[in-house]
């Protein structure tokens, strides 16, 4: 079996653990805490047995660092998904939406065809390993609102700011998280 290597990418305001081998990336989430990293580890250890922390910066690290920091669009890298096949088709179709593009959670659902339902892209979403990879921030709410709760939820906000997208507060929803717009 492959030895994972991980690392911690800080960022400006982004904190991201990064797992991958020598052939591709199996993570990239954001983290908030300690608790956080310890969750992402066993997540790690269910599918690999040698897990290493890597205190050195990755050519994959230095990937998406440059992304981060608005030196490049694209992240082209490989990677493993680990997940069900509806959640690999609904990732897949979300690495086809371009840098600054948006689309709809019902967008989606009709491009991926019949057998998907909102519930099950939702669940996919909750269930993506690649924060920045897999660019879930870019499917956002029919009437242009996105929800987010307290911790890491705010990096999706900060992802649609990267790429050129102007997001004002509006209040908060009826679970008591603030909701925000996409102007642009």
């Amino acid at each position: 079996m492959a030895t994972v290597y991980y690392e911690y990418i800080l960022i400006k305001k982004y904190k991201i653990f990064l797992a991958y081998t020598k052939d591709f990336v199996i993570q990239a989430k954001f983290f908030a805490n300690d608790s956080s990293i310890i969750n992402y580890n066993c997540f790690l250890k269910r599918y690999y047995t040698k897990v290493v922390h890597n205190r050195f910066r990755s050519d994959y690290g230095l990937i998406l660092e440059n992304f981060l920091l608005g030196k490049c669009q694209n992240i082209d890298l490989p990677i493993k998904f680990l997940g069900t096949d509806t959640n690999k088709n609904v990732w897949s179709k979300i690495m086809d939406i371009p840098f600054g593009k948006l689309i709809t959670y019902d967008d989606l659902v009709s491009q991926l065809g019949d057998s998907i339902t909102n519930k099950l892209v939702i669940q996919a979403i909750n269930k993506n390993n690649f924060d920045i990879i897999v660019p879930c921030h870019r499917v956002i709410n029919k009437n242009k609102t996105i929800s987010v709760g307290a911790g890491i939820c705010s990096e999706k906000i900060e992802l649609l700011k990267l790429e050129g997208h102007i997001i004002s507060k509006k209040g908060n929803n009826f679970c008591k998280k603030s909701l925000y717009i996409v102007e642009k």
